[in-house]
């Protein structure tokens, strides 16, 4: 409807006093009963989200990978669907190990890769940031969150991992993370190309999502023309 068409375009409004992170979500009330969400979870087990799917049937030789669950738990919590919320979670601390954080586990539930990439690191960082500023099994979340926010993402390279980052940081209020963050994105901006990158890559929508995020906690004029 156009009413429903006009509180969605708050969402886009311009940065141009301080807001919380919470009306970024502004979507999730009126959504909570428009998506079907079967699929996912009908992907999802006892243990996380399967890797794969031939259609319905996960394709379960394909296992387990961190960043879906990741991504899933945000999904979960936005439809407040809190079983398959836990269900990420707990996968996610499963996926904490000896100090490092599993990027892979097959379907027998066994480690396949010991070591995340960057990006899936910092997909996990935005999950159980979120969860902590939806209050969501905050003990566990925050706990998770401490023992993950120092590992590979500062001293990354490349810009996803930061803009991942960026987010997660802005939404627990670390200003000072999120700053080192921002400028590290910042710093990869090409004005010739008005891109952080020389082509187009996966996930590109989500680098200037989190400047956006960003400038919405501390408005930037400079930052708002990027």
């Amino acid at each position: 409807s156009k009413d429903t068409e006009k509180k969605c375009m708050l969402g886009a409004k311009k940065c141009s006093g301080r807001a919380s992170p919470e009306s970024t979500w502004i979507y999730s009330a009126m959504l909570q009963n428009k998506i079907n969400h079967s699929y996912l979870s009908l992907i999802t087990d006892d243990f996380g989200v399967w890797q794969h799917a031939n259609g319905k049937v996960p394709a379960k030789e394909h296992g387990y990978a961190l960043d879906d669950s990741a991504r899933a738990l945000i999904v979960f919590l936005e439809l407040h669907d809190f079983v398959h919320a836990k269900t990420c979670l707990t996968y996610l601390e499963s996926s904490y190990q000896n100090g490092k954080i599993v990027g892979f586990f097959d379907q027998h539930r066994t480690v396949v890769v010991q070591e995340s990439s960057e990006d899936a690191l910092g997909l996990a960082l935005w999950a159980l940031a979120y969860a902590i500023h939806a209050k969501f099994e905050l003990a566990r979340t925050q706990k998770l969150y401490d023992q993950l926010r120092d590992m590979g993402v500062p001293e990354s390279k490349y810009v996803r991992p930061h803009a991942y980052s960026l987010i997660a940081n802005t939404l627990v209020g670390n200003d000072t993370a999120a700053k080192r963050d921002q400028d590290h994105i910042i710093d990869r901006y090409r004005s010739d190309i008005h891109w952080f990158e020389e082509s187009l890559r996966y996930a590109n929508g989500v680098i200037p999502y989190a400047l956006l995020i960003q400038c919405q906690r501390n408005p930037n004029d400079n930052l708002l023309k990027i």
